[in-house]
């Protein structure tokens, strides 16, 4: 029977083993035939999760997750299946990542309007005040992107960066459904973010500290293009802080990614940026001689010409002007340097918003004695200049507060390290006290045990010395009793005697003679008295030292 039993329980523990693996395969299967199934079935599938939602009103979580994965590469399918969601079956929380999804949506998609300021500004509303670190970081860092996009001041992308910047560095715990790649990657383009944005107000060291963050996690992901942008940055802002090796090394590292890129826009910005390391030492006299001083503006002026080739092959029209400027600027500069001020004209002619090239139509002009438009720049140049500073005020500001929003942080953090540590060294010290309470406890039993051993074994080595003297039947065998009982225990009746000084001689030598396990008859063998008188006179100890004061004593 017992054997029918066994057999029935391995095949059943085999079968649920079958059917685990075979549920496993299909798990597996329809996986790989998720994978392969193109937009439209992805597309239709959400939409009737989106419509049987709608009818059961559950909540809509799982699907604003779904969503989540798809409205970065298909953006117009994200906005679809946002229409047809009932908004007023949302919780608060779901609302929220809802009005995030949408603006991310309208961003990816290019739609500047006021329909995705309100959404951020909802969504805000909601995780400003809750513990999802990583989608308040996004909806700022979204925030930032709009302020950008629209061209919107310094200060409120600095705002909203340093915002982002914050929160994402107190996540530590997200839902399982949000992959942990993105909030690394949205970690590291904030610091990268935030780091070309502080050297391009000319906080240079505090740029650095966020970009060399950054410039390690994009190593390290093979992002070869945030790569070389993170590391031709890091090279102009070392230079600005007059470390011209590092400069040149970073500037080598942007070569080699702008170089893995193939894109012919990054490697002209790496040939600008190395223009203006040639400008920055004659600027800074880092030349022997003259001549010298002249090669290094050549070779500034042929690397921005090496830049403007490759931007007129490129047709990244944002990149094109943003870098051309750069490099129109540079060369007015260097040829202004050189007293070519015709030629200073014309590239500076082609910048007139930057208040620097106006700067330098002004010298040039009075340089060949054009008064009037001369004094046309120079007015240009104060204007422009009037509001940079303010800005840069403004940018100070809120860099200021930052700093001293960063700095309460660090000091609450250490304030909780030492808290922590003060904590952690009294749990320490209380469990060394303990340890040594303990450790003590079980030595003075030990030695309370060893006591006891050493006297029990005392005590029955006199028993039988007691015994044998007891058994030869000799005239003196209490004497020898006695000084037994003496020599075993020496001060054993002086305290007896000093304790009980009531007590008469034959009442000690009862006492005595009781201790040692003698009854009565032969107490009254060996006292040469009767047992009625030795039953009296062991009444009478008692009475005035109790039923064993020899224990009580020794």
């Amino acid at each position: 029977m017992l054997r029918t039993i066994n057999r029935q329980r391995k095949l059943l523990t085999s079968s649920l083993t079958a059917n685990h693996y075979i549920e496993g395969f299909i798990v597996k299967l329809e996986i790989y035939n998720m994978k392969k199934l193109n937009l439209i079935l992805h597309l239709l599938a959400l939409l009737l999760f989106a419509t049987s939602c709608g009818k059961q009103d559950p909540p809509q979580e799982e699907l604003l997750y779904e969503i989540e994965l798809l409205y970065q590469p298909h953006p117009d399918s994200a906005m679809l299946i946002l229409d047809t969601l009932n908004v007023s079956v949302l919780s608060e929380k779901e609302r929220a990542h809802y009005c995030l999804l949408r603006a991310r949506t309208n961003q990816i998609s290019l739609k500047f309007n006021a329909e995705t300021d309100s959404l951020l500004n909802e969504a805000e509303n909601y995780y400003a005040n809750s513990n999802e670190y990583y989608f308040t970081a996004l909806t700022y860092w979204t925030q930032a992107l709009e302020a950008g996009l629209t061209r919107k001041s310094s200060d409120v992308l600095l705002d909203y960066k340093q915002k982002a910047l914050q929160s994402i560095e107190k996540c530590k715990r997200v839902d399982k459904r949000i992959n942990p790649n993105n909030i690394k990657t949205l970690k590291y383009n904030i610091y990268f973010r935030l780091g070309l944005q502080y050297c391009d107000s000319h906080h240079y060291r505090e740029g650095l500290e966020h970009l060399r963050k950054a410039e390690r996690f994009f190593d390290e992901t093979d992002d070869y293009n945030y790569h070389a942008l993170t590391t031709i940055t890091m090279g102009l802002a070392f230079l600005r802080c007059h470390q011209h090796d590092s400069s040149l090394y970073y500037f080598d590292k942007g070569l080699v990614s702008a170089e893995k890129t193939g894109d012919k826009a990054m490697l002209a910005q790496y040939y600008q940026s190395v223009s203006q390391y040639y400008i920055y030492r004659y600027d800074r006299g880092l030349y022997k001689d003259e001549n010298e001083g002249i090669a290094l503006l050549r070779k500034s002026i042929s690397l921005d010409n090496q830049c403007l080739a490759l931007l007129d092959e490129t047709d990244d029209r944002h990149r094109k002007k943003l870098y051309g400027d750069v490099a129109c600027y540079d060369l007015a500069q260097v040829y202004y340097k050189l007293g070519e001020y015709d030629t200073t004209i014309f590239y500076a002619s082609k910048i007139t918003s930057d208040p620097d090239a106006c700067f330098y139509l002004f010298k040039s002009y009075s340089a060949i004695g054009d008064r009037e438009n001369a004094m046309v720049y120079a007015e240009k140049y104060m204007n422009k200049m009037q509001n940079i500073d303010n800005t840069q005020l403004a940018f100070d500001e809120i860099k200021e507060e930052y700093d001293l929003q960063m700095q309460q942080q660090r000091l609450e953090s250490e304030h909780h390290v030492k808290r922590l540590r003060l904590y952690l060294l009294i749990t320490a010290l209380l469990i060394v006290l303990l340890v040594l309470w303990i450790s003590i406890t079980r030595y003075r039993k030990n030695k309370e045990i060893e006591v006891l051993e050493i006297k029990n074994s005392q005590y029955q080595t006199l028993i039988q010395s007691v015994a044998t003297i007891y058994k030869n039947k000799r005239d003196n065998r209490l004497q020898q009793i006695i000084r037994q009982f003496n020599s075993t225990y020496p001060e054993a009746l002086n305290d007896l005697n000093a304790t009980y000084p009531e007590l008469n001689d034959t009442e000690q030598k009862i006492i005595v003679l009781s201790f040692l396990g003698f009854r009565i008859k032969e107490e009254a063998d060996l006292l040469g008295l009767s047992e009625n008188t030795i039953r009296q006179y062991r009444s009478n100890a008692n009475k005035k030292a109790g039923s064993n004061p020899i224990s009580d004593i020794i």
